[in-house]
């Protein structure tokens, strides 16, 4: 099982202390979230909370988000993903210097990439 979590883009700040949690399901995601990315209904909750910028914080039984919803929505889908059965304790801070989120590769110079190019 991976002990490392990778956000694209980087975020602006990303704190991971070490710590993890036993993750069920959200019992307030959005339902095609749920069903998109086969993410359980369970005990945990996101919050909407008042704070300068956009980001996510994990706590135990308790994802905070503030700023842009999409994008901590993006986030936290990015987190679940890779980790499955369990949620590191994270802070996530998000700045963006394009009004888009998203990753380009260049194939039209460079040939198709392979696994290293990614790395």
């Amino acid at each position: 099982m991976r002990d490392k979590v990778f956000i694209v883009p980087e975020p602006k700040r990303f704190v991971f202390n070490g710590n993890w949690f036993s993750f069920d399901g959200f019992n307030n995601l959005p339902e095609f979230f749920r069903k998109e990315f086969n993410i359980p209904q369970g005990s945990w909750v996101i919050k909407k909370i008042d704070r300068e910028g956009t980001g996510v914080k994990i706590k135990e039984r308790e994802v905070e988000i503030w700023g842009d919803e999409k994008v901590s929505y993006a986030t936290i889908i990015q987190i679940v993903m890779q980790t499955k059965n369990r949620l590191p304790e994270v802070e996530i801070e998000e700045e963006f210097h394009f009004p888009f989120r998203g990753y380009h590769l260049d194939i039209a110079r460079g040939g198709v990439p392979n696994l290293d190019t990614f790395k």
